[in-house]
């Protein structure tokens, strides 16, 4: 059982519960360092929190998987802050070659560097709400660091660009919480982002009357591998100087992290006039913790920047005292009501177990992200990704906590597994309930990733292996699990080959493993893939463009005027022409070689459907061919338009 929440205790004043949560006010200005409102850990207790310790597995998890801080790349955007400061500061400049350097060669460079602000860029999303759920865990993980990481690598506006940018709390934490309000865990759910990816908001919409479904749609399966993260790791020690020195530096190099803290135990105040500088004038009178002195609400946040010129007055002198001086801006969950629109400062000397700060009274001061061992966890995304292969199966129960789901693979002529992964969207997760969180038996069709695995065991992906798919039904019950189907994928050759095994079958307090062939790599070697955008591709004008992470790379081209073409000359025996089909497409006709090769290709579909196969041909002279696709200039009479798209070429 996950823990629950913190809700609903509010001290000094009647209030009238509905059915919606009240939420108080962030504590009043008046409070200052020292001199805290009494009231204050009651009114945050009001919100809900949500984090719970990793378990045992987790843990090893994330300690097997966490990348050191060394390893992060010097990003551009982390050059341009460090030079910008420096060249203020009369100091020599960077050489922003080093970009895609280690980060270790930022070392006290970002020193120059007094303030950052990652909120303020547009890969941030809006403040959000997470309500009466234990979701914070979700809402810092996948809404906030995951949009924002995924956004900076592929280019999105998520603040302003909608909820097709923006990844869905819901998705991971329905998954995790076993199908309670209650909370869930980092590390757990780090590795559900590493192993099933993300769907977006658009896709899976958060709303606190839904904490038990799981998305059921292959297509939100399939969309969500394609925003996979990259990698995970932690920057430790933030207790000392060092810590904070590292975690700074990841904020210059454009980065947010994910802490968790006991909430409830912060002690507030506001931020100070220092008279000896102009650079903190606009913040002044915002609120910020100063110290926690307890173990009450386990939440999880999002750093996000910092500024060294903010002043807390922490022993309440009036003085700009050693010590008092910086603070990090944090992220919350609890809507743009709380604090400074929904984000607060906590002061660098908060991170300590002892102040700093002269005379200064304290009672019960303990390391404010103590909660997380002083961690703050980090991923990197994917600027596109598309799974090797892919198991796509359909499965039936009303007790999706009994199921796992493994993938493994052998040699042709061995037919005993050599490796397996579990995925952790599929371990016994979400209690007894159906899939769609009601307890009735229904179906659902998952996709899972096999490419961890292929590079996990470093597998020649152009050899033929038996591939497994392992279902497992952990209890015998009245709840048994019916497997449906089973269909191993290729998504760069878009082949299919389906499970001979005689389904339906039936698990019940045991497991099938279903095996395919793979005969895909001798046949099929891997293609080259040339995105919409790629300077290979020639257009005959400037072609509309459209960004989605459904999309190949990203982003597809489109135009809805007759005659307009786009054209890729490429070299190899077989070509196949990636687009789109949705409601308002119309047709195309293709040429090969100057030849008309197929005419009137239809792209209408009453549903989207993303890296749709719109043409393919094989058995070409191995050679230069040149394909082009033509905007027909008309439709199906179902269609809306007589839109014509392209997304990628894949030739070999």
């Amino acid at each position: 059982m996950r823990d629950k929440p913190y809700l609903l205790r509010k001290v000094g004043f009647t209030f009238f519960l509905a059915a919606t949560l009240i939420i108080p006010s962030f504590p009043g200005n008046g409070s200052a360092a020292g001199k805290a409102d009494k009231n204050d850990a009651d009114r945050t207790k009001s919100y809900a929190t949500g984090f719970v310790q990793n378990t045992p597995q987790e843990q090893k998890w994330l300690e097997e998987h966490s990348k050191p801080a060394k390893d992060v790349k010097v990003s551009k955007m982390g050059i341009e802050r460090i030079n910008h400061a420096r060249k203020a500061k009369g100091l020599p400049l960077i050489d922003e070659n080093l970009a895609g350097a280690d980060a270790g060669v930022l070392a006290g460079a970002g020193e120059a560097v007094a303030q950052v602000d990652n909120s303020t860029l547009k890969y941030f999303p809006p403040i959000a709400n997470q309500g009466s759920l234990g979701s914070c865990v979700s809402f810092a993980s996948t809404y906030y660091m995951g949009t924002y990481m995924t956004a900076m690598a592929r280019d999105w506006d998520a603040k302003n660009g909608g909820n097709t940018f923006r990844l869905s709390p819901t998705w991971t934490y329905n998954f995790m919480n076993g199908g309670t309000t209650g909370g869930t865990t980092i590390g757990g759910t780090l590795q559900l982002l590493m192993n099933n990816g993300a769907a977006t908001w658009s896709e899976v919409p958060y709303s606190t009357a839904n904490y038990k479904a799981w998305s059921t749609n292959p297509q939100t399966w399939r969309n969500a591998l394609s925003n996979k993260f990259l990698s995970t790791g932690t920057v430790s020690g933030l207790d000392t100087q060092d810590g904070l020195n590292s975690l700074k530096q990841f904020l210059t190099n454009g980065y947010i992290l994910e802490i968790a803290t006991y909430i409830s135990s912060w002690q507030y105040t506001t931020v100070k006039n220092d008279p000896a500088t102009t650079l903190d004038d606009a913040l002044v009178g915002q609120k910020a913790a100063y110290y926690m002195n307890g173990t009450s609400g386990g939440h999880a946040m999002t750093i996000v920047g910092y500024d060294d010129n903010i002043w807390v007055d922490i022993n309440n002198n009036g003085l700009a005292d050693p010590g008092e001086k910086g603070a990090l801006k944090i992220a919350n969950s609890w809507g743009s009501g709380w604090g400074n629109s929904g984000y607060v400062w906590l002061a660098y000397d908060a991170l300590k177990a002892v102040t700093a700060v002269p005379n200064a009274s304290l009672p019960g001061k303990i390391p404010a992200f103590s909660l997380g061992s002083n961690n703050a966890y980090w991923i990197t995304a994917n600027t596109s990704y598309t799974p090797r292969l892919t198991a796509e199966f359909t499965v039936n129960t009303a007790k999706r906590n009994e199921l796992s789901a493994a993938l493994g693979y052998s040699e042709l002529s061995v037919n005993t597994l050599i490796n397996t992964i579990t995925p952790k969207a599929l371990s016994n997760n979400g209690g007894a309930f159906a899939f769609d969180g009601t307890t009735t038996a229904t179906d659902a069709t998952f996709v899972l990733d096999y490419t961890d695995l292929i590079k996990q065991s470093s597998l020649d992906v152009n050899h033929n292996y038996n591939w497994y798919l392992t279902v497992t039904d952990n209890t015998y019950d009245d709840a048994a699990l019916t497997i449906k189907s089973f269909v191993l994928k290729d998504n760069l050759t878009n082949t299919v080959i389906t499970s001979t095994y005689a389904f339906p079958g039936t698990v019940n307090g045991s497991n099938v493993a279903l095996t395919i062939n793979d005969n895909l790599g001798a046949a099929n070697p891997l293609p080259t893939i040339v995105d919409d955008i790629n300077k290979d591709i020639t257009y005959n004008v400037t072609w509309s463009k459209y960004s989605s992470s459904r999309d190949y790379g990203g982003s597809e081209s489109f135009t809805s005027v007759a005659g307009n073409y786009a054209q890729y000359t490429f070299t190899g025996s077989t070509i196949r022409y990636i687009g789109m089909k949705q409601p308002n497409m119309g047709k195309v006709d293709v040429y090969l070689d100057g030849v008309l090769i197929q005419a009137d290709i239809d792209c209408y579909s009453s549903t989207t459907i993303k890296q749709a196969l719109i043409f393919s041909a094989s058995g070409l002279t191995n050679g230069t061919h040149t394909i082009r696709v033509v905007a027909k200039g008309t439709k199906n009479p179902a269609s809306t338009n007589i839109i014509a798209a392209i997304d990628d070429f894949q030739s070999y």
